[in-house]
């Protein structure tokens, strides 16, 4: 979709478009701070040495996941375009990845892994993210598999099930339900 599409869309001239954003990019760059706005927001639950490790995950699943159902489409949009190569914010946005990794980092040591280890954190940090948004990304296929009604309690139940999966494992979630039924 070029500019003038997005103007008509928006119903603006495509000048303020170019005068606001200054293109398409600086569309795709509002959006993303937005996202990380919101984004970091939700991160700081790491710092919080009050909350266990454990409660630190479950909020940090629970409220992205409420971020998530409440700005859907900004946060498609963002996921969606992290990857992009854009030279106009490439930089702008590895600052972004960078103070996200940051974070991540303080998160892999309060469980006594090395924070330093690019491997360890490049691999938990996006894997979480990745089971979190997997159900945004296919929520219409959902819908349709399983006749589903998405309500607050499913996704509740989501949050529990992605932070015990993070935290204990495909085994552990297992070994909970077990002791649930028995």
């Amino acid at each position: 979709m070029g500019v003038r599409e997005i103007a008509r869309a928006a119903g603006v001239n495509i000048s303020m478009i170019s005068y606001y954003f200054h293109g398409k990019a600086g569309i795709l760059k509002a959006i993303l701070e937005e996202y990380f706005k919101h984004y970091f927001e939700v991160l700081k639950i790491i710092d919080d040495e009050t909350k266990s490790r454990e409660e630190c995950v479950k909020i940090l699943v629970r409220d992205l996941i409420n971020y998530l159902k409440k700005n859907t489409e900004i946060a498609m949009v963002a996921y969606n375009a992290i990857p992009l190569e854009l030279p106009e914010i490439d930089q702008w946005k590895q600052e972004k990845l960078v103070q996200s990794m940051k974070r991540k980092s303080r998160l892999v040591a309060r469980f006594g892994l090395d924070p330093n280890d690019i491997i360890e954190v490049g691999t938990i940090g996006p894997a979480l993210i990745a089971i979190v948004f997997t159900k945004f990304t296919r929520l219409n296929v959902i819908k349709k598999l399983w006749h589903l009604e998405i309500d607050d309690a499913l996704y509740e139940r989501y949050a529990e099930t992605v932070a015990d999966l993070f935290l204990h494992g495909i085994t552990g979630i297992a070994s909970q339900k077990r002791k649930e039924k028995g």
